[in-house]
């Protein structure tokens, strides 16, 4: 899979207070320190590899998954971010980069993210 492949990806998002089945809350976009926001390609992924890959990121984090963000690629490129795929550590992991140091346009940038994405719920 190629950096330009893939325009269907998965936030996962292990808190509660973050997902809902109207919403995602614009933190489930918070990127880290390193200002790499993790997320998975899905374009031909079925529900439940989506939900056995969620699992085990949300056990890494000593968690549960509760659902994920489902966005596209051009709804990433609309807050002029990128998105690069890496296959690290799993294949079809990927990354969006180019966010702001300024942490009012960032935060902004995470709205628009999470207003323009789909919630989709993990089922127990």
């Amino acid at each position: 899979m190629t950096k330009e492949q893939g325009n269907l990806f998965a936030r996962f998002v292990v808190d509660n207070n973050k997902i809902n089945a109207e919403r995602v809350h614009f933190t489930a976009f918070e990127p880290p320190k390193n200002l790499e926001l993790s997320v998975h390609t899905i374009d031909t992924l079925d529900h439940k590899v989506i939900v056995d890959i969620g699992q085990s990121v949300a056990k890494k984090r000593e968690k549960n998954l509760k659902g994920w963000a489902r966005i596209e690629r051009p709804t990433i490129y609309e807050v002029e971010l990128e998105v690069i795929i890496d296959n690290k550590p799993i294949l079809g992991h990927a990354k969006i980069i180019g966010w702001p140091d300024d942490v009012q346009t960032r935060k902004n940038k995470m709205k628009h993210l999470a207003a323009r994405s789909q919630p989709v719920l993990k089922l127990d």
